[in-house]
């Protein structure tokens, strides 16, 4: 978001609060609706872009309890140690801060903070509850946390593998959000797209033995989706990440890269149904630039075509007991 920048004359304060932020180098600046500067802050060394990535969202603005002023969420690394959630009023007072100190571990492993705080959303409507990613510094767990307007932990699922973009949506129109994770599962190096009900996640996803994270209940997932090796990844990484979640009218979609987070490599472009259904799934005109290149210099034995990439049909939806799995056929199509 940017606004005018005009600094506001001395003693005024404006009724409204935050309502709009910009970034200016290491310095947050905090505007409100005329787009006026209500307040700065500087940050040290890289801490507003440091651990982030396309996706990810580093700064949020929001009426967290409802008094019709916004609130202030920020991703930043406090003098050098990981990243946290920081929530500033909209005067720039510093209200809370969250960050994981929990030490979660598998059979064989034991992970210990820190955890670095990734992104953050805000719920829409009036719940304004608080969805944060964090992963391990080093490793693969990673913890989806649900807190409240004071940075009380409400609900924490995790999962073994980064989660790194996170969004709320209600795709089926019902009036309730769900929770939108996408990242990669580390025990098959597969991108994953994680659905959760914010008024019931809990638990840790269901993993083989040395992926699996221990002394929790079995997650409670409305949907997970694995998304296979396309030829590229197979080429160049050997896995695949979901690094954007977009949502039009009635369907979900998911964009996926082809290669070690190089987004020149070219991604893969999935529409889902509401239900976790594969709609179509198809290149993007990078990828199909890159595969042509590749294919030109004797790398590979033809140009990517969704007919002649078979992987891209072996998606995977694991759904709770209780919803059928539906129609798993792909109908596979160029997207620009």
């Amino acid at each position: 978001m940017n606004g005018s920048g005009r600094r506001r004359r001395r003693g005024m304060v404006s009724p409204r609060g935050a309502e709009a932020f910009r970034i200016d180098g290491n310095t947050l600046v905090v505007l409100d609706g005329s787009g006026d500067v209500l307040w700065k802050k500087s940050f040290r060394g890289r801490a507003l872009d440091a651990q982030l990535h396309e996706g990810s969202v580093p700064v949020q603005v929001a009426d967290l309890d409802g008094d019709g002023k916004g609130e202030v969420l920020v991703v930043t690394i406090p003098d050098g140690r990981p990243s946290e959630l920081v929530c500033f009023s909209s005067s720039g007072e510093r209200l809370w801060a969250y960050s994981p100190r929990r030490t979660v571990r598998t059979a064989s492993e034991v992970f210990e903070p820190p955890f670095p705080v990734r992104t953050v959303a805000v719920e829409p409507g009036e719940a304004r509850r608080i969805a944060v990613t964090v992963t391990h510094q080093m490793f693969f767990p990673t913890q989806v946390a649900l807190l409240d307007a004071r940075g009380k932990l409400l609900r924490e699922y995790w999962h073994s593998g980064h989660l790194k973009v996170l969004r709320f949506a209600d795709v089926n129109h019902d009036g309730h959000y769900e929770l939108y994770a996408g990242g990669i599962s580390n025990a098959s190096w597969e991108g994953t797209l994680v659905v959760l009900d914010p008024d019931t996640m809990g638990g840790a996803s269901a993993e083989p033995a040395p992926y699996q994270l221990l002394g929790f209940p079995p997650g409670t997932e409305l949907g997970r989706v694995f998304f296979p090796h396309g030829r590229l990844s197979k080429l160049f990484s050997l896995k695949n990440f979901v690094i954007r979640i977009r949502f039009s009218e009635n369907q979900i979609i998911v964009e996926t890269f082809e290669g070690n987070w190089a987004p020149e490599v070219g991604t893969v472009l999935y529409q889902l149904s509401p239900t976790l259904d594969v709609v179509s799934a198809g290149a993007s005109d990078s990828l199909l630039r890159v595969t042509d290149q590749l294919f030109r210099a004797g790398k590979i034995d033809r140009p990517w075509s969704a007919e002649h990439d078979p992987a891209l049909r072996r998606i995977r939806v694991i759904k709770p007991p209780q919803e059928p799995a539906g129609g798993r056929a792909v109908s596979l199509r160029r997207e620009h």
